[in-house]
């Protein structure tokens, strides 16, 4: 009889302690502010993807991979292409997205988000003074990278009153030109028809910029 007792205290004790440990788990899932980057939209505190209406990419918080259009269908990739080198990422309107693959609803999301296009009133964590964004407002990832011996761009900078100019990488007095350089980029191709993807290696080429030139910032993308 006493074992019997014993048996459905342990039973009992082990029942009450299960929902305890679950709900633990389910708030630290559903909380990735800290990983947020600092051009992400204020005002959540989990976000599995961000969907760009001007450009028609995907960003993937968790694994800090951007999903974009190539000739081989979707591209995830922790850069972007050297193309996407002109637009600024902090004034660009985000759509915060939750789930896996939104890509797959990417003819929805086109036609439902277009009126976000051109739109740059939404507040960004690196301008916000809340102080659960204390760490996420140093996570300043740049979408396209710079390379050794390639031209300097600014592709994290800050959206302010002035407008703002690329860097060059020239110095007063001297006269550099533009050199471009090659190097290979880990990237995954994603099929939009299901869940699967496959590993490629795809080259990336950036291209020399003349000091003349200005670098436009906030363009929609045709």
């Amino acid at each position: 009889m006493k074992k019997i007792i014993v048996l459905l205290i342990l039973m009992l004790t082990t029942a009450a302690l299960v929902p305890v440990k679950g709900q633990n788990v389910n708030v630290n899932i559903h909380v990735n502010i800290d990983r947020q980057p600092a051009w992400g939209p204020v005002g959540y505190t989990y976000v599995d993807f961000y969907y760009f209406p001007d450009l028609n990419i995907y960003y993937d918080v968790n694994r800090q991979l951007f999903h974009y259009t190539s000739r081989r269908g979707w591209v995830a990739s922790r850069y972007l292409p050297p193309k996407y080198q002109r637009y600024d990422l902090y004034r660009m309107y985000k759509v915060v997205l939750t789930g896996r693959d939104p890509w797959i609803q990417n003819k929805v999301h086109k036609r439902q988000y277009a009126h976000f296009r051109g739109n740059r009133t939404q507040v960004v964590i690196r301008h916000s003074t809340d102080h659960r964004y204390q760490k996420s407002r140093n996570n300043t990832y740049g979408w396209v990278e710079e390379r050794p011996g390639s031209p300097k761009t600014v592709t994290d900078r800050t959206s302010s009153g002035n407008k703002q100019q690329p860097s060059t990488g020239k110095q007063p007095g001297k006269t550099t030109s533009g050199r471009s350089s090659s190097g290979s980029t880990s990237r995954s191709t994603v099929s939009s028809g299901n869940t699967s993807r496959s590993s490629t290696t795809g080259t990336d080429r950036t291209s020399g910029t003349n000091s003349n030139n200005r670098t436009g910032s906030g363009r929609s993308a045709k």
